[in-house]
């Protein structure tokens, strides 16, 4: 299954060997950033929010609002989730519980990290 976001808030999941459309979830945010891993979809938006999916399409949490900045990059590493914002802080998230672990504050503007 291959998922995407649009701008105007689509989110859809794909079969990767059909080709075909599954669905399509709908919120109302721009979305900036989308990413899977370990079952779980992480999808960050204009306004700062994260919104985080089962693989099977089922809404599991929001996480608390750290910034109203553009999430840039979701990234993956160890037992963490490090949520980048635009020009803001850098917010560090226990994968399995969405708690928050760490919270840094960087003075330079943050563009995207690969």
């Amino acid at each position: 299954i291959i998922w995407t976001g649009t701008n105007l808030g689509s989110i859809t999941r794909w079969n990767c060997e059909s080709y075909s459309k599954i669905d399509c979830i709908e919120i109302d945010e721009k979305i900036t950033t989308i990413t899977a891993f370990d079952d779980f979809i992480w999808v960050g938006t204009i306004t700062g929010k994260v919104l985080v999916w089962s693989s099977t399409a089922e809404y599991l949490s929001r996480l608390k609002t750290i910034s109203r900045q553009p999430v840039v990059s979701i990234i993956e590493y160890g037992q963490y989730v490090y949520i980048l914002h635009s020009g803001e802080p850098v917010s560090i998230w226990i994968k399995h519980n969405f708690e928050l672990a760490h919270l840094c504050i960087i003075n330079e503007m943050i563009n995207n990290i690969p």
